[in-house]
Order: C-alpha cells, then structure tokens, then sequence
C-alpha cells in the first residue's frame, strides 16, 4: 500500500520509490498487473508490471495518445521513426503524429510517411523543411532525372531534387516537352536552346510539325520542322 505523511493515500495514481526501485500504484494499491504510463514528480516513465521498465525503447499507448519511451523515459525532445507491429511511424516530439505526411530522416536516410506511417508503396514528390524530393518505394531516390506528376502538375527532378531553377526539354514517353522554373509551362510559345540546338515550343512540347518564322526577344527567326534553322536567316 502507498503511505503519504503517515496516513493510506486511496486517492494516490503514480510512481512511488521504494527500497531503490520504482513502483506504479494504482488508487493506492502496488499494481503488479500495471504496464504503460506512470507518472512521478514532473516526469512520465515506462512501467512493466509494476516496476519502471528502464530497458524498454519504443511506442506505447496512454488513452488513445501513442507516445515514444526512451529507456523507460518519455522524452518529449524526440524526432524519429519506431518500428512497431509490422510498421514503421513517426515520432514528433515524443508523440505519434497521425497527421503528419513528408519527408523524414532517420539513420541516414529520408522516407515518405504518409499520415504518420512509412508508405513503401510511394513513389512520387515528398516535402522536407521547404524542398521537395522524389521517391521511390518509400525513399528519395538521388538517382532520378524526369518529370514527375503531382496533383496535375508535371515537374522536372534533377537527381532525386526539384530544382525549381531548371528550364531546359525533356524527353518523357515520347515526346519532348518544355519545362520552364521546375515544371512543364503548358502556355509556352518560345524558342528553348538544348544540346548545341534552338528549338521552337509550342503548348508545352517541341513543336516538330511547324515551319515558320518566330518572334523571340524582338528577333525573328526561321523554324524548320520544329529546329531553328539558321540557313534562312
């Protein structure tokens, strides 16, 4: 039984210390059957029937909250991914944050989690601290170079990163199209110089089927099946 100032404490839920070691009580009573949250003096630790479990690292669920213990510590400084059941979630603060879809770093790598769990499903755009990353199955793939589609945009990865600096063709399918500041400018009407050559774009892709003269920057010029062609000028 717990014993405050002399007197049997009913009311008392929490840790109590004794001979060294610390125990969960429950409505004044040593709980043997106790496992989960405790509470002492400021702190919350891990209890295993009964007694604080200091080896224990890893989630646990208080009242429909899952919060992350350190060795029997609820340390609320943590930013991490757990593996529990089969799943690997994401720990903001000391808490599993449900809400949370982005990026996240851990051992040296960065994963997609997708409303507080690790999606290995993913491969797409994935957001970290103002940037945005392309993934593969679950992780940024550093490797890729393309267009991607996000929500009905099209945007151009340069080795796993959106460089939202980039203009420049790109050859997707088959076809060749324009990417202007990081994404397929679908109203371009412009000439776009790639490897040693002027082409003319036209919504978005080279247009191949146009012979013509084109206005750009105040010159005009002549197009030959989509190549500006410099003999007739």
């Amino acid at each position: 039984f717990y014993v405050a100032n002399g007197i049997l404490d009913w009311n008392y839920t929490g840790l109590a210390e004794y001979g060294g070691n610390f125990f969960h009580i429950s409505n004044g009573v040593l709980d043997w059957n106790y496992s989960g949250l405790s509470y002492y003096q400021g702190n919350w630790w891990y209890v295993s029937n009964g007694v604080i479990d200091w080896s224990y690292t890893g989630l646990t669920n208080y009242y429909g909250t899952w919060y992350y213990v350190t060795n029997g510590y609820l340390d609320w400084n943590v930013t991490t991914l757990t593996y529990f059941y089969d799943a690997w979630y994401y720990v903001e603060n000391g808490v599993l944050n449900w809400n949370y879809t982005g990026l996240a770093e851990y051992c040296g790598g960065y994963y997609h989690i997708a409303n507080g769990v690790l999606d290995w499903g993913y491969t797409g755009l994935s957001y970290y601290y103002g940037d945005w990353y392309y993934v593969t199955n679950g992780c940024i793939d550093w490797n890729y170079t393309g267009l991607t589609n996000y929500y009905g945009t099209w945007y151009y990865v340069v080795g796993g990163y959106l460089d939202w600096s980039v203009t420049t063709l790109t050859f997707y399918g088959d076809t060749w199209y324009y990417v202007e500041s990081g994404a397929i400018n679908w109203n371009s009407d412009t000439l776009c110089y790639y490897g040693d050559t002027w082409y003319y774009v036209k919504g978005g892709t080279v247009a191949w089927d146009y012979t013509g003269w084109v206005e750009y920057y105040g010159g005009n010029y002549y197009i030959t099946n989509g190549y500006l062609d410099w003999s007739k000028q």
